[in-house]
């Protein structure tokens, strides 16, 4: 392989590093670690937890658009054309490696749209802003529970939605607010992935968040578009 050939292969570095950066949060979340009284610091980890896991996407997008094609495409001149009707189609047809963009921007948002059928995956993305942007109050955005443990330890556990929303939609059957989730996600799915945002520990659905978002990662990681 030559050297212009191994500089065509996408490496998705800065996801990487975002999905490592996740993980990192992700792993100062854990109960172990802070207990109850500190919920401003969990909320601080939580925060930023969500903002680097919801980056990983867009960063994929940026590793190959901003970092593997050649000439190097201006990230404000790129960010200008989006703004602008037909701007990023014009963009890319005076691009010399329009092909290739237009090859990858493809398996992209056809990528990205399957994503988006994850239950999980979709409510992290449309709920990133209120979960975020809200403290943490073991209320609104998460249940908390105390318990002992085999070893008589308290043990602290939260969810990320609380059990009164879904006691609300199995009691009186009232449609769970789109706020949750996209439409393309069905009102079943919707339904049964609200019960687990209520029932499982939060942890544990960070994590699966953050596995699904590596195998996103791996779809795209040693691919070379040029050819």
């Amino acid at each position: 392989m030559t050297s212009q050939q191994n500089n065509e292969i996408l490496q998705c570095h800065t996801a990487k590093f975002k999905h490592a950066e996740a993980m990192y949060f992700l792993d100062e979340m854990r109960t172990d670690k802070i207990w109850h009284g500190h919920e401003d610091i969990f909320d601080f980890f939580l925060n930023s937890f969500v903002v680097s896991a919801n980056s990983i996407i867009d960063y994929v997008h940026s590793d190959f658009v901003l970092h593997t094609v050649r000439p190097f495409i201006d990230w404000q001149e790129w960010n200008n054309a989006t703004r602008e009707k037909d701007g990023l189609k014009d963009f890319i047809n005076k691009h010399p490696k329009k092909i290739a963009l237009q090859r990858f921007r493809k398996q992209h948002n056809k990528e990205f749209t399957l994503l988006m059928k994850n239950p999980i995956a979709n409510y992290f993305r449309i709920r990133r802003n209120e979960i975020v942007h809200n403290r943490w109050n073991g209320t609104k955005f998460a249940s908390f529970t105390e318990y002992a443990d085999e070893r008589g330890r308290v043990v602290n556990e939260r969810h990320l939605e609380n059990d009164i929303a879904y006691q609300m939609y199995r009691t009186k059957n009232i449609p769970i607010s789109t706020l949750y989730f996209s439409n393309i996600i069905q009102e079943s799915d919707r339904a049964s992935t609200l019960e687990r945002l209520a029932s499982e520990p939060m942890l544990d659905i960070c994590k699966e968040y953050l596995e699904i978002l590596f195998k996103f990662i791996r779809i795209f990681e040693g691919n070379n578009y040029f050819k």
